[in-house]
Order: structure tokens, then sequence, then C-alpha cells
């Protein structure tokens, strides 16, 4: 147990002195110090989680294990400075850094990012993938800056059906939630009637299964098979990242 509190203060020491870490890392993180019963700083005042979706376990685990907020921050490799969320859950950009706009392509909001701080690589009007709109108004935290919300999808991210139905990634992030032995997991479509779930956790019990099955025969398709698959572990993408949900047209990984 030494051990482990000790790899998991020199961890969060670097993450939280140097860079706002992926969210799959901070909520690993924070399994380890909630299984360990380790003591983190009282004086923590908030972390940041980046470069993933954030989903609702993952808060709340890493909530739970810190003890304070933790804030949901928009960025990437490209240009690293998006935008925030503030204290009031809300998503504010840095609009001293980048210029945002949202545009309607293919029947989808994307957003198109302008950098106003890379002085080596001009980045005008950069479609990064991602889906999103402007908001007017103001927020209640008082901050100057304006809001935005995210759809938090990549067009390869979704689910379709021989139907013509799409369905978005968060519904399979809903579907697991609560099932705290299961430390990873990824959905992987690699055909129109098939879905496979690589998980890292102990076999789930019959009636789990069952309400995992229920669940996608009625919001996803009927006709859909789900093939369940136990791993030793879930590989990151190149950048490091978790991908929760693998739709058609992505990279797919390999067979387990």
């Amino acid at each position: 147990m030494g051990e482990i509190a000790h790899i998991v203060r020199v961890i969060f020491s670097a993450l939280a002195g140097r860079q706002s870490p992926y969210a799959s890392v901070l909520a690993e993180v924070a399994r380890a110090v909630l299984e360990n019963r380790l003591a983190m700083p009282k004086t923590l005042l908030g972390v940041y989680a980046t470069a993933e979706v954030l989903t609702g376990a993952q808060r709340q685990r890493i909530q739970q294990a810190f003890g304070c907020k933790v804030f949901n921050q928009y960025g990437s490799r490209e240009i690293p400075n998006i935008a925030c969320e503030c204290s009031h859950g809300r998503m504010h950009v840095f609009t001293d850094m980048v210029f945002l706009e949202s545009r309607k392509i293919d029947d989808e909001d994307r957003l198109l990012l302008t950098s106003l701080t890379n002085r080596l690589m001009p980045m005008i009007r950069y479609d990064i993938g991602d889906s999103g709109r402007l908001l007017d108004g103001e927020c209640g935290c008082g901050l100057p800056f304006p809001l935005m919300e995210m759809d938090m999808c990549r067009q390869n991210d979704l689910i379709r059906t021989r139907s013509g139905k799409t369905v978005h990634p968060s519904y399979f992030n809903r579907l697991l939630y609560g099932q705290t032995q299961v430390r990873q997991y990824q959905w992987v479509q690699r055909e129109l009637d098939q879905l496979e779930l690589n998980l890292v956790a102990p076999p789930l019990d019959s009636e789990t299964l069952a309400s995992l099955e229920a669940g996608i025969r009625r919001e996803v398709d009927a006709r859909i098979a789900l093939k369940v698959h136990y791993v030793d572990d879930i590989p990151r993408t190149v950048s490091g990242k978790h991908r929760f949900v693998i739709g058609l047209g992505a990279a797919q990984p390999r067979h387990p």
C-alpha cells in the first residue's frame, strides 16, 4: 500500500503542477485513491480534466476521491486552450486565445477554430471535428467570457443501424453507470448488426448482461447482437486517449 500511495502522490503532484490530465487518467488515479483509502491534501480547490469526454461516473469518482469539484476543460493538441467549465457548470470560451465559430456542416453544428496565439503555424477556421454551439446570454458566475455547449461527440463515435438510425455514444456510457466493478470498457461496432463490448472487469452476472442487451434492443435496434469480451487491458490511442465508443468508419482496434 505504501508503494501505491507514493505512486499516486507522485502522479497527482506532476499532473496538478504542470498540466490538466486526460479525464480517463484522472479517473484511474481517483480509483486508486479510493481503493487504497489515501488522504488527499485538504487545500485542493479543484481539478481539471481535459482532452476526453468526462462521463458522469468519472466526475462522481474524481470528486469523491479528491474532495473537491472537477472542471471540464476543452482543448486539443493543436489548440490546447479553447474553453473551460466554471463553478456553475457552464463552458466559457477563452476569447483571448481563440476565435470560435459554429457552422452547419452536413446537418451538424461543427466547431471552427482560429488560434490567436500560435505564431508558428496559422490555424484559421480549423475544423477540429467536434460538434457544439455558441450560446447567448451571461452566466451567473460573473465571468466575462461567452458561453458555449458541446455535443462531446465525433462522427466516428456514433453507432449506426441498418435502418439509418444513429445513436449518440453518451447512451452507451449510461448503460454501464453504477457498475463499479468495471475498470475499463469500450464499445466497438464493426458491422451494422453487431456490437462488441470490451471489458476490463470480472464476469458480469446474467442479470446485468440481460439488462445491457435489453437496453440495446430497446434504444438501438432489436436486431443488433451483443458480444462481450473480457480483456486484461484496453489500449489507448497514439495520443494517449481512451475511446469509450468506436463506431463504423473509425480506425478499428484488433479483435480481443
